[in-house]
């Protein structure tokens, strides 16, 4: 496990992300992060151990781990990963594509940059 996601666990020594860590760090509503794992409110707290959010929270925390890498700064790699559209992507944001399964092709996308390609 990255340094990143330790700080997302649900607890020291677990090996379940919290949605609660993840959504207060990117400043996202509860809510937002249970529709892009597409399971109800109620699932994200009471079983945030589903496979369905666990996946997503895995992905959020690889992309942003790269996106850091990327633009070596953790808030810059939020910002654009909640905010910036994408024209590679149909303008959609990497938040976005991570919520529809497409965290690899961000990560390649992202890799891209840093090897001095754009897009």
């Amino acid at each position: 496990m990255t340094d990143l996601a330790l700080q997302f666990l649900d607890a020291p020594g677990s090996e379940f992300l919290s949605p609660a860590k993840v959504a207060q760090r990117l400043l996202l509503p509860m809510s937002e992060l249970a529709k892009s794992a597409r399971v109800d409110l109620d699932v994200l707290s009471a079983c945030s151990q589903s496979s369905e959010v666990q996946d997503l929270l895995r992905g959020i925390l690889r992309v942003l781990s790269v996106a850091t890498d990327t633009f070596d700064d953790h808030a810059a790699a939020i910002a654009w990963m909640m905010n910036e559209p994408v024209p590679a992507f149909r303008y959609e944001t990497a938040y976005h594509l991570i919520g529809d399964g497409h965290v690899d092709q961000v990560v390649d996308y992202l890799d891209s940059i840093a090897s001095g390609f754009v897009g």
